[in-house]
């Protein structure tokens, strides 16, 4: 039994801005983008309602322990500049959460808001997103003031460095889910942690063409073949395959390729009769 199916993960490459201060007075909720369409905010917090769910310039942030390993920092205020400003903002911009060690990779883009991956995601390959990122720790004690974070789509990828500020960066999703690389920067003494205060996700795109199967064959000499529909010409795809849907889905060799049409088929020559295996389709870098 040979069967297509279809799933995505992939990180894919975030074009970042110029990470800007925090606000620090009447209006400062502006800082938090409106643009396109709210897919997922999140919050770093001590515990799931404290604080509770904040809504800045209409963007609802959830509040949640599980955006890294460790219990959230909101037992002093990280953001006392931004008091005079919007409440609901400071509240947000007043805790983070922290854990990972050094340097850690989070998935986002999941509805979850935790470091594992819930279902299949809600992002959708072609689309454009983007993405918003908080670190604000300006607590006088000790080095806390001088932290400075990193942040990028994956470990070897272009970083942002964020010190009282905020970011916001592009992304054309490549699979359902997007990963977050955070590592400490500066200084070494005491950070020994990842921290994050808060991000947002949001959909750019109005629309995308739904990938879907439209045939599959088994041709002797040539391999078990699976047609596509709804591809993006600018993305590059590849099979994956796993024998019962548990296993990890492994690259077909020789399958990876660029479709010139946005119908198109790909091949697993060594696929054999009769199975089982299923297959899946992946954007790749």
């Amino acid at each position: 039994m040979l069967v297509a199916t279809l799933g995505t993960a992939r990180s894919a490459p975030i074009t970042w801005g110029t990470p800007t201060a925090v606000g620090t007075g009447p209006g400062n909720s502006a800082d938090v983008s409106t643009n396109g369409t709210l897919v997922e905010a999140y919050s770093g917090t001590l515990s799931d309602d404290d604080p509770s769910d904040q809504t800045v310039n209409g963007v609802t942030f959830i509040a949640t322990t599980d955006l890294l390993p460790s219990n959230a920092l909101n037992q002093a205020d990280m953001s006392s500049t931004t008091n005079s400003g919007d409440a609901a903002y400071d509240a947000i911009l007043s805790s983070l959460d922290f854990g990972g060690g050094d340097s850690t990779t989070i998935v986002i883009g999941d509805g979850d808001g935790d470091t594992g991956t819930l279902g299949s995601g809600l992002l959708t390959i072609g689309l454009q997103y983007e993405i918003q990122v908080w670190f604000v720790d300006d607590r006088s004690a000790s080095d806390y003031d001088t932290r400075v974070m990193g942040f990028a789509s994956s470990s070897g990828d272009p970083v942002v460095q964020l010190d009282d500020q905020f970011v916001i960066g592009t992304f054309t999703a490549d699979g359902t889910t997007q990963t977050l690389f955070l590592n400490t920067i500066s200084p070494s003494s005491e950070f020994r942690n990842t921290h994050i205060t808060a991000y947002q996700i949001r959909e750019l795109s109005a629309s995308a063409p739904e990938i879907t199967v439209v045939g599959t064959s088994f041709v002797l000499g040539t391999g078990f073949q699976v047609t596509f529909s709804g591809l993006d010409t600018g993305t590059t795809y590849e099979l994956r395959r796993s024998p019962d849907l548990r296993a990890p889905w492994l690259p077909v060799a020789g399958s990876a390729k660029m479709p010139t049409a946005t119908t198109d088929t790909f091949t697993d020559a060594s696929a054999t009769l009769p199975g089982p295996a299923f297959y899946r389709l992946w954007g790749v870098p």
